[in-house]
């Protein structure tokens, strides 16, 4: 697994609950075994992900490789630029 897709693991990782939460208020909230799927869907995926990151990490990484850092600009309020990120380190 390369930067190129370990980055775009964090980001799922990071984004799934929210993204099936949102899902489910505005489309799911009436049936409740799709508002289930949807939500235990969004864990098991973060997990697996999770999971597929720390084998990477622990059997293909050399010791002293860098960390892998993306970061998104937010919200900029004047001269303040607010920034949300994903890093992934051993």
């Amino acid at each position: 697994m390369t930067e190129s897709t370990a980055t775009p693991f964090a980001w799922i990782i990071l984004l799934a609950p929210g993204v099936a939460s949102i899902l489910i208020t505005l489309f799911t909230l009436k049936n409740k075994w799709l508002s289930g799927l949807l939500s235990v869907g969004s864990i098991i995926l973060g997990a697996v992900l999770s999971l597929s990151l720390m084998f990477e990490f622990v059997f293909s990484r050399a010791v002293d490789a860098p960390a892998i850092i993306s970061n998104v600009e937010w919200m900029t309020a004047g001269s303040v630029t607010f920034n949300i990120g994903v890093g992934i380190d051993f």
